[in-house]
């Protein structure tokens, strides 16, 4: 077995487990062995081979590594499902009460009830007024007037 195919399989391993770790750090050392592997193509003795295997992966450590990073970053600050509605304007479609009421976001109808002293005694909000949605708890949003 050549020395570059060594390379090429070590830089195969790199890839396999950089699936399983996803941090871009192990990517690094792959894209060295890959590098390495050309230089052993090209014949030239193990000692640079090596050198240019260090430098490679250094260089991918400090430069491509931050950029992978940032593109492929998570973004864990991003609500999804029902608390994605949060702060999001929705519409009054049956009328909103003390006794609490109905409105609509994006398709979705939920049942509703108005923020604590956002209805006056005996006022109702009329279908079609915007609310914004505050808070959810469980199946039920709490909404003022937008």
């Amino acid at each position: 077995m050549s020395l570059w195919q060594v390379w090429v399989i070590f830089a195969l391993l790199m890839i396999i487990v950089e699936v399983f770790t996803t941090g871009f750090v192990v990517f690094c050392f792959a894209f060295g062995g890959i590098v390495a592997a050309l230089f052993a193509a090209l014949g030239v003795p193990m000692a640079w081979q090596v050198t240019v295997f260090a430098v490679a992966t250094a260089a991918t450590f400090f430069f491509v590594r931050p950029l992978a990073l940032r593109f492929f970053a998570r973004k864990d600050n991003v609500e999804t499902n029902a608390a994605a509605i949060i702060g999001r304007t929705a519409t009054v479609s049956e009328a909103l009460g003390e006794m609490g009421g109905r409105v609509k976001i994006d398709g979705d109808d939920w049942k509703a009830v108005a923020e604590d002293g956002a209805l006056a005694p005996g006022e109702t909000w009329a279908v079609g007024t915007k609310v914004v949605i505050l808070a959810i708890e469980g199946i039920i949003v709490t909404v003022r007037k937008a």
